[in-house]
């Protein structure tokens, strides 16, 4: 693919994240006025129980549909095996999640209702359901229909929460709202996938063990990934209060905002690297990680220095505590884009074994410090350990990119002056030719 094609998928992507930010900023703020930080607390549990099982059912089946495909091998067989196995698996999860909430909840989740939990247990299925469709899309870089759909997603839950706001409802309603939604943009990209070429399911033994011993793997490092990012949510609600994590909550979701482009630049160079040949694919990585890390810097810093304020306009003075978490987790979210770039190239290139090795050191780092610092610093104890995990976790990522490809780590970490001033006069010469127009 040439680097034109990479900087229109890139820029689509990071257009879509941009307008993104409004309505998932919208939604979270809506969310947490409708609630308050006892009830937002509840809703955030619950969540991240439903995420952190899909990412367990997943079996890195998407992600392994997409090298493949992207490689051109058995492209019909790998489409009817991957849905059928996703099919099969989603089931199977949903009737496990279904015995854990009803048995072990109140005594692992006493704060959390069950009925939140029920309403919320159609979604593990439905998203596994619309990562293995995007996966087929992702193979033949139709980045801009997945765009698509996540705005439909965004906006049709942000109308939900305001028709929720109006009516002044629970934390029950909100939850519901959130699993329609699920099933919404599902049906969607099931739509475009099957007006494309119809589906079928059936399995193929020989796929089936190709699309375990490559998902597995992608699967290990994208639990682990995921447990780095919200497990400190689930041990604060284990040591404190439904408030806390409420006010946590709020603190991961605006610091998180900072990972919308790093996000967009991991999701096309993923395809875009296992379809290319090496050389010119770790160029190209360095080059988006230099960019990446700079811009993401940047906005950290503004909003280290915009916290409290922010905080305090969008989500009201029952969320003030929520400042103080969000500036420790800041730097951390910097420390994770080498992850998020570097991390999607060397899985472009099947190194996914280290980097499950490397999101294994981060999650460990950031399960035991969360134990260690939250009882005795309460949430602001779980932003620095989060903080740590992450840069720890981005850290490992760049030293084996550098490793792995012979690259500078100086280089490729910062941009310098004259690659700067390159990329501005670029950019200024991109918006005077579009005013000509």
């Amino acid at each position: 693919m040439s680097n034109s094609k990479a900087v229109a998928d890139i820029g689509g992507t990071l257009v879509t994240r941009v307008l993104l930010i409004p309505l998932t900023l919208a939604s979270s703020i809506l969310v947490a006025r409708i609630l308050g930080p006892s009830g937002k607390g509840v809703y955030s549990t619950a969540l991240t129980v439903m995420e952190i099982a899909m990412f367990v059912g997943a079996l890195g089946i998407a992600k392994a549909a997409t090298y493949l495909l992207a490689r051109g091998e058995a492209t019909k067989g790998v489409r009817e095996t991957a849905l059928a196995m996703t099919l099969a698996n989603g089931i199977a999860l949903t009737g496990v999640l279904a015995l854990f909430i009803l048995l072990a909840t109140p005594t692992l989740l006493p704060g959390v209702p069950q009925t939140v939990l029920l309403l919320a247990l159609p979604i593990p299925l439905l998203t596994l359901l619309r990562s293995t469709w995007e996966g087929f899309l992702r193979a033949e870089q139709r980045n801009h229909t997945i765009n698509g759909i996540g705005l439909a997603f965004s906006a049709s839950f942000l109308l939900g929460v305001v028709a929720a706001a109006l009516l002044r409802v629970g934390v029950n309603t909100v939850v519901g709202l959130r699993t329609l939604t699920a099933l919404l943009a599902a049906a969607l990209v099931f739509a475009v996938v099957c007006r494309q070429a119809g589906l079928r399911m059936r399995m193929d033994r020989r796929i089936v063990r190709r699309l375990l011993v490559l998902g597995v793997p992608y699967a290990i490092v994208s639990l682990a990934q995921k447990l780095n990012l919200d497990a400190d949510i689930l041990i604060i609600q284990a040591y404190m209060s439904n408030q806390d994590v409420g006010w946590y909550s709020v603190s991961a979701a605006v610091a998180e905002m900072l990972l919308y482009l790093p996000v967009a630049v991991g999701f096309v160079l993923f395809p875009r690297t296992a379809a290319a040949e090496a050389g010119d694919a770790s160029r190209d990585a360095a080059t988006m990680q230099r960019w990446t890390f700079t811009l993401t810097l940047c906005a950290g810093v503004v909003l280290v220095v915009i916290a409290a304020p922010l905080v305090a306009l969008a989500y009201g003075p029952d969320f003030a505590p929520a400042a103080g978490p969000l500036r420790i987790l800041v730097p951390g979210i910097i420390g994770t884009v080498w992850f998020q770039v570097l991390g999607s190239y060397l899985m472009g290139r099947g190194q996914v074994w280290a980097l499950a090795a490397v999101t294994g050191v981060g999650v460990s780092v950031n399960i035991g410090l969360n134990v260690l610092l939250v009882p005795r610093l309460g949430i602001s104890g779980a932003a620095l350990a989060s903080s740590i995990s992450y840069t720890v976790t981005g850290g490992l990522a760049l030293m084996y990119f550098c490793r792995r490809t012979g690259m500078n780590a100086r280089a490729t970490l910062l941009l310098s002056p004259s690659e700067f001033s390159a990329g501005v006069r670029r950019i200024g010469d991109g918006l005077r030719r579009a005013r000509k127009r």
